[in-house]
């Protein structure tokens, strides 16, 4: 009972991380490495959850789910990722007692995604279909109900995207946001606009949300820097916070992070917040 309450107390986290699952079992031969390699630098950069106490996380809109394979649908075999789906509703997914079930099971591993029309509960991502293919089969038993896999595949395009992130993002066009001067330093949150970043809406636009080393390596790419938490104390005095994104806190230098009340909160590297830079 101890081990269901503290496994659904991580389901319902708010804002964790999504990581790429990798099960220690078979993968296909000379493959396994270079798969994994490349699939979990494109999870890490595009799939976030956002987590509620009484929906499945829900996984974020530029997180491939990739086209199902059915019967004897055989994969393709070029790095990508798999999920398990295990339903599909036309209403988001309460968590309940089956959930949470598949919840242990999957060490958490349980989201679901919205197309605009339907919620489709998945379970993943794995790097090999092998893999996949096991725990489908586990959870149609499970839950007494058939499932089936879906595969994403990345392209070479996909693929120069994930080793060159900042490269493709520094030749698109970027706005800069919110300028601000004090003293001698500007202020200014960079946006690119045609960019597929995950974002949040806010202030009625789309702000968009970084790792910590995406984050400071793109203020240096723009002859700037990320602020530090006596930047935050300036801004405050300086800005006008109503036209502001407020719902994630901002990255600070040496991976710190804060909203810009002031408050200081803990994130990991990986953690996706808002981003502020100064020259």
């Amino acid at each position: 009972m101890e081990l269901a309450l503290g496994m659904y107390s991580s389901l319902v986290s708010h804002y964790k991380r999504f990581a790429l699952t990798v099960l220690l079992i078979n993968s296909f031969p000379l493959l396994a490495l270079e798969h994994e390699s490349v699939v979990t630098e494109y999870v890490q950069e595009r799939c976030d959850t956002t987590r509620y106490s009484s929906f499945l996380p829900l996984l974020s809109p530029d997180c491939p789910i990739g086209k199902g394979l059915y019967g004897n649908d055989e994969p393709d075999d070029k790095p990508a990722f798999y999920w398990v789906q295990c339903g599909a509703s036309s209403k988001p997914f309460h968590v309940d007692d089956t959930h949470r079930r598949v919840a242990i099971a999957t060490q958490n591993n349980l989201v679901q995604s919205f197309d605009g029309e339907y919620y489709r509960c998945l379970i993943g991502p794995y790097s090999q279909f092998v893999d996949a293919k096991m725990v489908g089969r586990y959870i149609s038993s499970l839950i007494k109900k058939e499932t089936f896999l879906r595969q994403h595949v990345l392209t070479p395009v996909n693929r120069v995207q994930v080793t060159s992130v900042l490269k493709s993002y520094n030749e698109s066009k970027v706005v800069f946001e919110n300028q601000q001067q004090i003293g001698e330093q500007i202020f200014f949150i960079p946006t690119y606009p045609e960019s597929q970043r995950t974002s949040n809406w806010e202030v009625n636009q789309r702000w968009q949300r970084f790792s910590y080393e995406v984050a400071k390596q793109t203020c240096q790419s723009l002859n700037a820097s990320l602020i530090t938490k006596p930047d935050i104390e300036a801004l405050q005095r300086h800005i006008d916070v109503a036209a502001w994104p407020k719902a994630l806190p901002f990255w600070l230098d040496e991976q710190q992070a804060a909203f810009l009340d002031g408050k200081s909160v803990s994130a990991t590297t990986k953690s996706k917040l808002y981003l502020v830079c100064k020259r």
